[in-house]
């Protein structure tokens, strides 16, 4: 198999605020072809958020995608 020679997913820095309210913040990550990402936290600690940020439905703060 041929491994890709850039990431498909690149993330560096990303952070969300809403207001005074971070989010999350500095979230840094490299995903391939194949690979696996598991988000995992209580109700209301940003997951969804995240997972829109990395989809582009939501806007991060700071950071790119």
């Amino acid at each position: 198999m041929i491994e890709p020679l850039h990431p498909t997913l690149n993330v560096v820095g990303i952070s969300k605020r809403f207001g005074l309210r971070t989010i999350f913040s500095a979230i840094t990550l490299q995903l391939g072809a194949g690979d696996r990402l598991a988000v995992t936290g209580n109700n209301g600690s940003g997951k969804s958020t995240l997972v829109k940020v990395l989809a582009n439905v939501a806007e991060r703060t700071e950071g790119r995608v």
